[in-house]
């Protein structure tokens, strides 16, 4: 006998830790402006290492390893793509006082994440090595923030109206406006 996915007949539908699958988790961090997924940790590491007597072999591994340098290069982008005071826009509409502490731990580990991989850049900025790129992530973030205070909004109304069509139907455009202007699939 196969497997039966979740949700086909004669199967359970589980709706605690174990039901989380990776597309919708990434999706949501990175429509939120945090991307999580894709930095945290990276932030830490980078300290520990700059800390050590290995700081030295870490910054010559990002100027000769490609490997390594296309690594960061991509964590660039990502940093960049992300938000603090957008994802603060959500915490402060849709985040249960307890669970605030936990949102401001990940914002301060982001700025971690983010000052680290500015100091073994050589230009000491984020996605300095394409200056182009990173001036059209900057000019999309002009018409995504307003998206993601919508966004923000027509989640906490539908809290109040699940059963709202038109809510629904905003927040559908939301995500997409904002799935379309960091040109991914978040």
């Amino acid at each position: 006998d196969a497997p039966r996915a979740q949700g086909e007949p004669g199967t359970s539908v589980s709706h605690g830790i174990e039901a989380l699958r990776a597309i919708p988790w990434i999706f949501a961090w990175t429509q939120v402006r945090l991307m999580l997924p894709s930095w945290l940790g990276v932030g830490a590491a980078l300290a520990k290492v700059l800390r050590s007597d290995r700081r030295e072999t870490l910054l010559r591994m990002r100027r000769e390893w490609y490997f390594f340098r296309s690594f960061i290069d991509l964590i660039e982008m990502v940093l960049i793509k992300s938000d603090i005071r957008i994802a603060a826009h959500y915490d402060s509409r849709l985040v249960a006082d307890a669970l605030k502490p936990v949102a401001n731990e990940i914002h301060e580990r982001l700025a971690n994440a983010i000052l680290r991989v500015k100091e073994i850049s050589p230009e000491g900025d984020l996605v300095a090595y394409d200056a182009n790129l990173r001036r059209e992530i900057e000019f999309r973030s002009l018409w995504l923030d307003p998206l993601n205070i919508l966004q923000a909004d027509y989640l906490m109304r539908l809290r109040q109206k699940p059963e709202s069509e038109s809510l629904r139907r905003g927040l559908l455009l939301t995500i997409n406006g904002i799935a379309a202007g960091l040109k991914n699939t978040g």
